[in-house]
């Protein structure tokens, strides 16, 4: 009888230390499913934060500039996203990057903040200088489920991001990518050529830069480039730099135009002044055997899209030729075809045509086959206006024109210049192409 009070007794103990022990042990539970719970919530802050400061990133990076003409915002100081933001198509990149956070569970409502800046100087991340950034901060305060009973009634995540835009090198707008032709690039008479934007030339010759008569070459502060030596003398401003390494093709990795499966065969054998074009909804316009040909005092407009030109050319003499959004690309006949004649301009020409300004043919205003060496003459004078890349880096460019408000670059595997002729200097690529911005997370 003594013992069993003794085992009861012991038995009563142990059901007090239990009792008392309850609300610690149920707290502890409790707080590993609460940090468990903010843990996931605070992944999703990170989450919401990175695809809106990214969003933003992005918008700024396919625009010419960064101001509110082409919908880039600055905020130096920080602001709140909208309450609920509008989910109809964004007015700027800041509010784009508001919609990519309510689009993974975060609005600046309720126990929910959205804040951003964004700016183009003084970045926020030591040891990056991005030409744009835009950082997003996403919080959200979420009450204890069971932590409540040792007096934590509620927990606060948060997560911010960073993204910048860096301009690309603002390359050169002129490139003659030929290993060791002399005078790869050649200037003739007295030829004036106003480069702002610099000169590449690949070519190791001894002459590989020429220049003839009285002619000169402008680069102003840019680098003239070479691989060889220099036979312009004193032509050329600034001194030209020799024996330089040689430069990368800029579109190496530009994809070759392809017909889109289905297209048709043929949309036409050839566009002449006066025609009225139709791009078909793919994009694609394809002349077969035939090509794009003006030689009376007429006008053609050209919708945005890519006139796929297989054998043929171009051939323009007189007439009024314009056209935003455009690729013209030139490639090698059908079997049996046409064989292609290249670009050819020389006459009375007015020309105003501008590449795409996103997509893989971004700044490509003429884009001729890799394989495709015949060569091509832009003879056009003043009037001849290209927004954009002539792009040709298998063929000897021959070339005279362009107002001094052009933004045209040349790549080919020669050029020579026969005539006074201006290239506009173009930053960041939103024209030519060319050292275009790269968008990164940088935070």
């Amino acid at each position: 009888m003594r013992q069993s009070k003794r085992a009861f007794r012991q038995r009563g103990q142990t059901a007090i230390m239990v009792t008392l022990s309850l609300p610690l042990m149920f707290g502890l539970m409790g707080f590993v499913v609460d940090v468990g719970w903010g843990y996931w919530r605070e992944e999703a802050a990170k989450t919401a934060a990175s695809a809106a400061a990214e969003a933003a990133a992005r918008q700024a990076e396919l625009a010419p500039t960064f101001t509110s003409t082409d919908h880039i915002l600055t905020q130096s100081t920080t602001a709140s996203c909208a309450a609920s933001p509008s989910t109809t198509a964004p007015v700027d990149n800041l509010t784009t990057g508001c919609l990519y956070a309510k689009a993974n569970g975060f609005t600046n409502s309720g126990k929910q903040k959205v804040m951003y800046k964004a700016g183009t100087t003084s970045s926020p991340v030591a040891g990056s200088t991005p030409n744009y950034w835009a950082r997003y901060t996403v919080t959200e305060t979420i009450p204890s489920l069971f932590t409540a009973v040792l007096g934590m009634k509620s927990l606060v995540v948060s997560a911010r991001s960073t993204s910048g835009v860096f301009y690309g090198a603002s390359g050169s707008c002129l490139y003659a990518l030929n290993y060791t032709a002399p005078g790869a690039i050649t200037l003739q008479g007295n030829t004036d050529v106003h480069a702002g934007c610099g000169v590449y030339d690949n070519s190791n010759s001894t002459t590989s830069l020429s220049c003839g008569g009285s002619s000169s070459l402008n680069a102003g502060t840019a680098p003239i480039l070479i691989s060889g030596s220099n036979a312009c003398g004193s032509h050329a401003t600034p001194t030209p730099s020799t024996n330089q390494p040689r430069t990368q093709d800029p579109f190496l990795y530009t994809p070759t135009p392809t017909i889109p499966a289905g297209h048709a065969a043929c949309d036409s054998t050839g566009l002449a002044a006066g025609n009225t074009v139709t791009m078909p909804s793919d994009g694609y316009y394809v002349i077969c055997n035939g090509g794009i040909t003006m030689n009376s005092n007429g006008s053609l407009s050209l919708p945005a899209g890519i006139y796929y030109l297989q054998g043929g050319g171009v051939n323009w003499q007189n007439g009024t030729v314009t056209g935003t959004g455009v690729t013209i690309y030139l490639t090698n006949p059908l079997s049996g075809g046409t064989a292609s004649t290249g670009f050819k301009i020389n006459g009375n020409m007015t020309i105003h045509l501008s590449a795409p300004t996103s997509g893989s043919y971004r700044g490509l205003v003429v884009f001729q086959d890799r394989t495709l060496a015949v060569g091509s003459k832009f003879n056009g004078g003043a009037g001849m206006d290209f927004q954009g890349t002539i792009y040709m880096p298998d063929a000897a460019i021959s070339y005279a024109g362009g107002a001094a408000t052009d933004v045209t670059a040349l790549v080919g595997d020669t050029i020579v210049f026969t005539g006074t002729s201006y290239f506009g200097t173009d930053n960041h690529g939103a024209i030519t192409g060319i050292g275009t911005p790269i968008a990164a997370q940088i935070e």
